[in-house]
């Protein structure tokens, strides 16, 4: 790990253009409770190939994750940084995934892609995203905690065995911190 004085923890959400969580942004209206799902979201194959193009580009960027989930419609990590990098980091990593993963639909020509081919035309992230600093270890391990079990707290099924392995590479929150 990165030094401490240089390195700040914060757990960022961000997601899908156009979900539900993007549009009450937009109306400026704040999420109560538990908000019934909307499209866009991902089916089985189209998640496996998000979460594999986020941990790649990830990797690329050497963007330090430190714990990763996607919940169908958006996405909660734990993220080392240093303060003056993390809008940038952040603004490529969703711009190069949401690239990758774009040329990968529309080079296949089967399946579900088709309807995220006219739904994602411009982008496939929401532009703005959460974050909030973790300024202790108590925070952090909650944090991890959050992030981990999100999913469940969703009432979504586990990630695949692909997906899992994937995350599992490209983070690191069972280290010691």
């Amino acid at each position: 790990m990165k030094d401490r004085i240089e390195c700040i923890a914060s757990h960022i959400v961000f997601t899908l253009k156009y979900s539900r969580y993007d549009y009450q942004r937009i109306k400026r209206i704040n999420p109560k409770g538990y908000v019934a799902t909307t499209l866009p979201y991902f089916d089985d194959k189209e998640e496996d190939a998000i979460i594999e193009e986020l941990c790649n580009v990830a990797g690329e960027l050497k963007l330090e994750l430190i714990a990763f989930n996607f919940c169908g419609d958006h996405v909660h990590c734990i993220v080392c940084s240093e303060r003056e990098s993390l809008s940038k980091m952040m603004l490529l990593w969703k711009g190069k995934t949401s690239y990758n993963y774009n040329r990968r639909i529309n080079l296949s020509s089967k399946g579900s892609s088709a309807r995220i081919k006219s739904t994602y035309p411009q982008g496939l992230w929401a532009k703005s995203f959460y974050q909030k600093v973790l300024r202790n270890e108590t925070e952090l391990c909650n944090a991890i905690n959050y992030v981990v079990t999100n999913r469940k707290k969703h009432g979504l099924k586990p990630l695949s065995q692909k997906s899992s392995q994937l995350i599992r590479n490209a983070t690191r929150h069972n280290e010691k911190i």
